[in-house]
């Protein structure tokens, strides 16, 4: 009589302990992931830190004085970007808005003084610094054209509606600029002083300072 073999069927368990291991590894791995994605806030600063590296190159190779050079900024920096409609949620919710308006990493005068402001509002215990980009209105074909005023004309009176006597008007055409914003009114406009002889720096003085009600 043949003889037959048959094979020890053995049948894998799944021991809990094992699964929770393998959870934990997952979650890790995914907590791993998570954590080297930069978030919105780092990504501005690494931005703003690389464009005030090219700055002080630009100035180093120039051969400016030291002086001329801006130090850069730690992460946990007032800065932040707005879109124009969440800017306008901003300044009809909280008391005082402040706004940097322009190219923010590629324009000189803004790039210089981006850690000048950062040390006035640690000052001034300001916690927030909007930075409202210019680029696409710097890069429009046709600044003259009906549908670029209708545009313009719509954004701009979101911020121009309400604002005191003495402010001109924002002017989306003209920049970089200041904005300061007191319970919903444009108290200040940098733009208002254009066609006087002011620095950026009094302009920091006047937004800053002077437009601080305590």
């Amino acid at each position: 009589m043949a003889s037959k073999n048959r094979r020890n069927k053995v049948k894998f368990k799944l021991q809990p302990e094992l699964i929770v291991i393998v959870a934990c590894l997952v979650i890790m791995l995914v907590a791993t992931i998570i954590m080297a994605i930069p978030t919105k806030a780092e990504k501005t600063t690494t931005n703003l830190n690389n464009a005030i590296y090219s700055y002080n190159q630009q100035n180093s190779s120039s051969g400016s004085s030291s002086s001329s050079s801006s130090s850069y900024l730690a992460n946990d920096n007032v800065y932040e970007e707005v879109s124009h409609s969440s800017l306008v949620k901003k300044i009809r919710t909280e008391e005082y808005v402040y706004v940097i308006y322009g190219q923010y990493t590629s324009n000189t005068t803004i790039v210089s003084n981006l850690y000048y402001i950062q040390s006035i509002c640690e000052d001034e215990e300001i916690k927030k610094v909007y930075l409202y980009d210019s680029t696409w209105v710097d890069e429009y074909e046709d600044t003259d054209s009906e549908s670029f005023n209708v545009v313009a004309h719509a954004l701009e009176e979101d911020f121009n509606k309400n604002k005191s006597a003495d402010v001109e008007e924002f002017d989306l055409l003209v920049s970089p600029a200041l904005l300061v914003f007191h319970n919903g009114s444009m108290v200040f406009n940098s733009q208002t002083y254009e066609d006087e002889s002011y620095s950026w720096a009094m302009f920091i003085q006047k937004a800053f300072y002077l437009s601080q009600v305590k």
